[in-house]
């Protein structure tokens, strides 16, 4: 619905992997969504991505979310309103239950 648009941030912690972050950032392609942000931070045990967009509307993302936790590579997503309030709602905020490498 147009007038469900709003800025929304996904916070991915992931571990180092460029075919990862290659196939996270073509989520939004694949959509046609324009990102109005996007952030990789280096940590001593893997990376951040953040990635902001005002294209999608609520359920729209959680279904980005959802689909970004599917990556094995892929431990904490975390969704976050325009105001920067964390959805804990939301299917996007999952951890994997794998032994760290």
């Amino acid at each position: 619905m147009p007038g469900n648009d709003r800025r929304c941030t996904f916070d991915v912690q992931l571990d180092r992997c460029t075919q990862t972050l290659c196939r996270l950032i073509g989520m939004f392609a694949q959509r046609d969504v324009p990102l109005a942000a996007l952030t990789l931070t280096d940590a001593a045990d893997g990376q951040r991505l953040t990635i902001t967009t005002v294209a999608l509307d609520r359920d729209a993302a959680r279904i980005v979310a959802a689909k970004m936790c599917q990556f094995v590579a892929v431990r904490v997503v975390t969704l976050c309103d325009k105001d920067g309030s964390e959805r804990t709602d939301a299917v996007g905020y999952v951890e994997h239950a794998l032994p760290p490498p």
